[in-house]
């Protein structure tokens, strides 16, 4: 528990610095890796994993398909009031779309 606490003092939000890959995090957080090595050792990295795709699919649901589907009604709004002719301010709010999701979906 110490070691947790320790760690967290230098990484204060969850243990870790940002956008760090697990080998990274692990050395920045010894008691991440002791952690996951448990984890293994106890043949629960199923669980883990159950819980992992559990959070992401949550977090999706809250998060980006709610963006995604305001973009794509902005996307409609956009398309019913540019004419015909103009295809390249359609491809752009298109663009937009896809950028905002993919911006969601990595939050």
């Amino acid at each position: 528990v110490d070691a947790v606490h320790a760690d967290r003092e230098q990484h204060p939000a969850n243990g870790v610095p940002p956008e760090c890959t697990l080998g990274a995090a692990c050395a920045a957080a010894p008691a991440l890796a002791r952690s996951l090595a448990l984890v293994c050792h106890h043949g629960l990295h199923g669980l883990l994993m159950q819980w992992a795709f559990s959070e992401a699919s949550e977090r999706l649901q809250q998060r980006a398909v709610p963006r995604f589907w305001e973009q794509y009604r902005q996307l409609v709004r956009s398309q019913a009031s540019v004419s015909a002719d103009d295809r390249g301010a359609v491809k752009a709010a298109q663009r937009r779309g896809v950028r905002a999701l993919l911006d969601a979906a990595s939050e």
